[in-house]
């Protein structure tokens, strides 16, 4: 069974996209960085590779981000930010 939740779509001014964007990606990055600590404190020999491997590709994208905000800004253009979240029922 999938479900489809539509979490942002519209046309928003670099600025505003910007915001959008950035509580997006500072939230997940919020999360990974909680759950590194968390297998980190139940023991030091976890593997948070996953995580941290992670937290470098949001970081990556949010980076990207910054530059397509920047030439919008750049060019007086608007930005369309569409995000739909996919959630299916497994196993």
């Amino acid at each position: 069974m999938l479900y489809k939740v539509q979490l942002v779509d519209g046309v928003f001014i670099p600025s505003e996209a910007s915001d959008v964007i950035s509580r997006l990606i500072i939230k997940k990055t919020s999360s990974y960085k909680l759950n590194s600590l968390s297998m980190s404190e139940e023991n030091v020999n976890n593997d948070t590779a996953y995580n941290d491997s992670y937290l470098a590709e949001l970081i990556k994208k949010r980076n990207e981000f910054k530059a397509v905000r920047t030439e919008a800004k750049l060019i007086g253009k608007k930005t369309n930010v569409n995000s739909i979240l996919h959630i299916e029922i497994i196993g």
